[in-house]
């Protein structure tokens, strides 16, 4: 019918996108969630929501946003991504600052335990690195740290056991026992001995001293010893060497050129000037003599007689004694040819006889020709001395002026039992 009604609508039109503002973010590590929020702003239409988030979890350290906001048209907008997350979910790792010692040294160590975190991509790191320290600046093999926890800066922990650390730090000197001395003496060089004891670094070795002087020498230490890091120690000066290396000496000398009955004296001279005295001079022994004469009765005669003397150190000389005679001239007394008369229990031979062949009756004569008395059964006295008057001695005998017995030493006595005149021996030393 044509008619129509005109009605006013009004409409409303939102082209423009919202406005969004992201926050939460900062520089702080966590252990926990993170939470980023969007605030929206819209002037026409208005926003769907005033404001959205998101909640991080996974470890990071990156800007992140809160999302998408809408206005009531549909239109929307991505919020800033400008919001600092730092997540950190794994613990730190327990370490050794300064690892354990393997060798010794007389040096002073610094040892500490701590924390590091290095366990994953995304560290907030220790929230401090040395937890326990010490300084090792006497005598020690090893050190024993006590648990502890340590922590990061994002809150996350852990326990750290009980450690014992290697440090070999030593500072002790070793110590010395001194050996080898003596207070005897000796003839050879002496080497005295510092033996080193070290229960830490252990020694190096022992020292050593050798003693080539001559004499008595006392308060003798042996040297220095050292450990293996070089602390030392000196050894007590407690060891004496008593040392005599010049051999003493000897001489001995006879009687003198004179015709000698029976046997000689020898008189032997023992001398160590300076030296460890004598310990022994010719079989006799002394205890504190630096000079000893000796004299010795030499019974039956030799051509040399051996004598030695010994000093306390050890050392020897010999000496000599040339000693010589006349033969004797017999076995028995010897009288002269045609003159005999022998005393009683006595018989001359009726041949002549050789010197010292006492078992051939046929031959009677000694070496210058003279009878020889010998005894008859029952009497041995004459075979060690024929006898004969006075004047009928032979040639190298003589004649007692009195009586006789039997040591031949006095004079005055030469006469037997029988009152018999005697003729002796007689040797020549020359």
């Amino acid at each position: 019918a044509g008619n129509y009604v005109k009605v006013d609508v009004a409409a409303f039109i939102d082209l423009t996108n919202p406005g969004c503002k992201s926050s939460g973010g900062d520089d702080i590590w966590r252990n926990v969630p993170h939470r980023v929020t969007g605030t929206c702003s819209d002037k026409m239409s208005e926003c769907r929501e005033t404001t959205i988030h998101t909640d991080y979890t996974n470890e990071m350290n990156a800007l992140q946003g809160p999302g998408t906001v809408y206005d009531n048209a549909g239109n929307s907008y991505r919020c800033p991504i400008d919001q600092r997350v730092k997540i950190d979910k794994t613990a730190p790792r327990c370490t050794n600052y300064t690892q354990s010692n393997g060798s010794w040294t007389k040096n002073n160590i610094y040892i500490s335990k701590g924390c590091k975190d290095d366990q994953s991509s995304y560290n907030s790191g220790c929230d401090k690195e040395i937890y326990v320290d010490h300084t090792i600046d006497y005598t020690k093999a090893t050190h024993t740290f006590e648990a502890y926890d340590i922590k990061d800066i994002a809150g996350n922990t852990k326990h750290c056991p009980s450690t014992t650390v290697a440090t070999y730090v030593d500072k002790t000197p070793p110590s010395c026992t001194s050996t080898g001395g003596s207070t005897s003496w000796t003839n050879v060089a002496t080497t005295i001995v510092g033996v080193c004891a070290d229960g830490e670094s252990g020694c190096a070795g022992n020292a050593s001293y050798t003693e080539t002087r001559e004499g008595t020498h006392q308060n003798l230490s042996p040297g220095t010893v050292y450990d293996n890091v070089g602390n030392s120690a000196s050894c007590p000066a407690n060891q004496t060497v008593k040392l005599d290396l010049t051999p003493p000496s000897c001489s001995a000398k006879g009687g003198g050129g004179n015709w000698h009955v029976g046997g000689v004296s020898v008189k032997i001279d023992c001398s160590d000037e300076g030296g460890s005295k004598i310990k022994n001079c010719a079989g006799t022994e002394y205890s504190s003599d630096y000079k000893k004469s000796k004299e010795v009765s030499v019974g039956t005669l030799t051509s040399t007689q051996n004598y030695s003397v010994v000093d306390r150190a050890g050392n020897t000389t010999s000496c000599t004694a040339t000693i010589t005679s006349k033969k004797q001239q017999d076995t028995w007394n010897s009288c002269k040819t045609g003159e005999n008369t022998c005393a009683y229990g006595c018989d001359t031979c009726t041949n002549k006889r050789q010197l010292n062949d006492s078992q051939d009756a046929a031959k009677c004569v000694n070496e210058q020709g003279g009878e020889v008395h010998t005894a008859e059964s029952g009497f041995g006295q004459c075979w060690t001395y024929s006898s004969c008057n006075c004047s009928n001695c032979h040639t190298g005998h003589n004649t007692c002026k009195g009586g006789w017995n039997d040591s031949w030493t006095d004079n005055n006595n030469c006469k037997d039992a029988t009152n018999s005149i005697r003729c002796r021996y007689v040797y020549k030393r020359t």
